[in-house]
Parts: structure tokens; C-alpha cells; sequence
């Protein structure tokens, strides 16, 4: 269950809906990076299916828990001539339009070399190229990405430890807690399996909230251990959406 309170405006998908890890049937591959200027071609794969490139978008009010950190919930915007103002010339898409247009909603574009390294792999795939986050995989023999939610957390870190994106405000880290609370309040008397363990990670939610509140942004993504498994926990429990 992802956790994400107090969202503003409908980007066209969930950065987080990433497909939950299975049993790898050979060792994946990674591919190589991938910018709007350059597709690099990668292997190829029987049985997945070519999709479109991508970038993630950041907005201050959308925020989630991962491994006890509160962490940017991002969306994606698609290279896709056609969608939202995007146009296709020979074969390169221009985003101008349609970041414009989310722009106004509170959502900034994240470049995919903003790190270094682009966090866009892409692959070759039979009719095309499939392009993958941070922490996805193709596996051979699967139809669908792998997820290391581990490294997909590490990315987010990263990403904030940069500087290059505000910190949550307080009165949305307040914002979020008071609704982790309530959540949390309407779960304790439940008593199936599946309720106990949405409570588990609600708890964890409102750990990290208060943490953040109590010792500052900053001080908060650098303190104590990481729970790493937590992270593939909260994974494993969402609906694959490839």
C-alpha cells in the first residue's frame, strides 16, 4: 500500500506503481542510460513489450514513506508525441508543452541526467525499446520488469541529499502525520492478517513523520539504519503495474 497523503493534481502515472520483485529465472539486466537526446539500443528480449521513455516529476506536497524515510512520491510524464501538448519530430519527442502544463499544477521535471548517470535504462525489445526506473529490470523468460525496491529508496535518497529539491515543509510533514494517525486509529481494532499488517507500515509512516518534524528534514534522511526490508515489504504488497 503506498502511503500519499495530501497529493495535488493527476500526473498521466504513479512513479511508484513499480511491479513487485519475482523469482528471477536468470540474472537481469539493467540496460544502459538513456537521455531525450540519445537512445542507446540494449538487448533484446522475447515476450515484453516496447514502451514509451519517461521522466519523473517531483511536487513539494507529494510525499511517501520508504524504509522509514520520508521520500518524494514522484510521478512520470511520457515521451509521447500527442499526450498533453508533446510533440513527435522524427522520431524525438519535445515535453515543452506538456511539463508547462503540469508546471501550473506545482509539478517540476525531474531530468533524467539530473544525477550523473541517467536513471532511465533502456532496452531492446522485439518492435522496440523498453525504458526502466531506477531498481527495474528485465529478467529473460518474464514478461514483466523486476523491482528492487532497495534501490529504487537509495535513488530517492540521492535525490534529496542533492539539494537540487525542497524539503517537505512542515506543515505538510504535519499534514500527512495528522492522516497516518487517523488511519492508524481506524486499523487498531481490525483483526484480519491483511489490516495488520496495513497497520505495521502505517505505524512505520507515522514514525517517520514525527521523526522528520522533531529533527529536521535534513537530519531526519541521515539518521539511525535504513530498514531495508521494509522497502521490498511495501513493494510485495502493491499490484504490479507494469
Amino acid at each position: 500500500m503506498a502511503l500519499k497523503p495530501n497529493s495535488q493534481g493527476k500526473p498521466a502515472e504513479s512513479a511508484n506503481s513499480l511491479a513487485a520483485p519475482v523469482a528471477a529465472q536468470s540474472e537481469p539486466a539493467q540496460g544502459v542510460g538513456w537521455s531525450p537526446a540519445a537512445r542507446p539500443p540494449g538487448e533484446a528480449f522475447s515476450g515484453v513489450v516496447p514502451n514509451r521513455p519517461f521522466e519523473f516529476m517531483f511536487h513539494p506536497r507529494r510525499w511517501d514513506v520508504f524504509g522509514g524515510k520520508v521520500l518524494p512520491s514522484l510521478a512520470k510524464i511520457q515521451h509521447q508525441g500527442g499526450i498533453n501538448g508533446a510533440t513527435d519530430v522524427r522520431g524525438f519527442v519535445d515535453i515543452t508543452i506538456a511539463a508547462a502544463g503540469y508546471a501550473k499544477q506545482g509539478w517540476q521535471v525531474v531530468p533524467a541526467n539530473i544525477l550523473g548517470e541517467s536513471y532511465v535504462r533502456v532496452m531492446a525489445v522485439p518492435g522496440g525499446n523498453y525504458y526502466l526506473g531506477p531498481g527495474m529490470r528485465l529478467v529473460s523468460g518474464l514478461r514483466h520488469p523486476v523491482a528492487d525496491g532497495d534501490k529504487y529508496r537509495d535513488f530517492l535518497l540521492a535525490l534529496m541529499r542533492s539539494g537540487k529539491f525542497p524539503a517537505p515543509t512542515i506543515d505538510v510533514l504535519e499534514a500527512n502525520l495528522s492522516d497516518m494517525e487517523a488511519l492508524a486509529a481506524g486499523l487498531a481494532d481490525k483483526g484480519t492478517e491483511s489490516d495488520r499488517i496495513i497497520l505495521r507500515k502505517v505505524q512505520q509512516a507515522v514514525a517517520a513523520y514525527r521523526e522528520a518534524i522533531a529533527l529536521g528534514y535534513a537530519k531526519h534522511l541521515d539518521s539511525g539504519t535504513e530498514q531495508l526490508a521494509s522497502v521490498t515489504e511495501q513493494l510485495n504488497s502493491e499490484a504490479p503495474n507494469a
